[in-house]
């Protein structure tokens, strides 16, 4: 159901966040339940106006129980500035709101354990999407950071290891804590969504190079010049490995070295990746050489 829009952008209002708010009501949590989904949703409204500035499309904020899904158009895929400056609007909102509710308390303008309580889950909020986890901001702002320096492909290994590897000690500790009393089941509810999600991001790598192939294409097009970088590559070295080290924001050519450390060619980032598509990851860059007839040079 959708209720108005802010910036141009849709609010809907899904069907069991209104059914919460009436048990909330009936067993005298209301006022809890409220701050916790105004604060996710400041969390997102962040993240759009953010998304916004960086040039993205919001299609649409839907409220959730605990929050609110901003589906911002082509995000996946995004330069890894964007995703970084997007990813940390979202916890670095929860702290200025944190100083915002100290300030509260300070100057007495609101009822003191409901002020509290709007302090504890926004530095609930903060930390917990600070975990480099993906697909948390954290997850977002660590793949960003290792891309501008190893590649995309590189960056979302490495992120998606960190995932896995947080969802496990989670999960781990979580049931001991669970057991023995200290915790309740929803750290273990949150490994298990991690882990999935994260493995559901990792289905998604593929994609978002090419997302990031065609984008240099189009921006080659538009601006008629972009940033590129060459690298230097053994023919016997597979395309699989060549496309970790190509970085999102810049086209890329290759100097392919034979055996006698002779320069056997040169071929562009379109060309790897026509054959990486027809082809697959095992195949060579020496092969890559004969199947777009590059010529050698003596």
């Amino acid at each position: 159901m959708i209720i108005g829009k802010i910036v141009g952008v849709k609010i809907k209002l899904n069907k069991w966040f209104v059914f919460l708010m009436l048990v909330y009501a009936m067993i005298d949590l209301l006022p809890q339940a409220l701050i916790v989904f105004g604060v996710a949703f400041l969390h997102e409204m962040a993240h759009v106006f953010v998304a916004i500035n960086e040039g993205y499309h919001v299609i649409e904020i839907e409220v959730m129980p605990f929050g609110g899904v901003a589906k911002i158009d082509n995000m996946l895929g995004c330069d890894v500035h964007s995703e970084f400056n997007i990813a940390i609007a979202g916890p670095l909102n929860n702290l200025a709101l944190m100083g915002v509710g100290w300030l509260m308390q300070y100057c007495h303008v609101w009822n003191p354990d409901l002020t509290f309580f709007f302090i504890k889950v926004n530095l609930f909020m903060a930390l917990f999407n600070f975990i480099p986890a993906l697909p948390l901001d954290g997850g977002r702002i660590y793949r960003s950071l290792l891309a501008r320096k190893i590649g995309f492909k590189k960056a979302s290994e490495k992120a998606f290891g960190m995932s896995r590897f947080i969802s496990v000690i989670l999960m781990i500790g979580g049931s001991i804590g669970f057991y023995l009393g200290y915790v309740n089941a929803l750290v273990i509810v949150i490994a298990i969504f991690l882990f999935g999600a994260s493995n559901q991001e990792k289905q998604m790598t593929l994609y978002v190079i090419m997302k990031n192939y065609t984008k240099k294409k189009e921006d080659l097009l538009k601006k008629g010049i972009i940033s590129g970088e060459q690298l230097v590559v053994l023919e016997t070295t597979p395309v699989g490995e060549v496309i970790n080290y190509a970085l999102p924001q810049k086209y890329h050519t290759f100097v392919i070295m034979n055996h006698h450390w002779e320069i056997a060619g040169m071929i562009t980032e379109s060309q790897v990746v026509d054959i990486l598509m027809e082809k697959g990851i095992s195949i060579t860059m020496k092969q890559i050489l004969y199947q777009n007839k590059v010529k050698f040079l003596d």
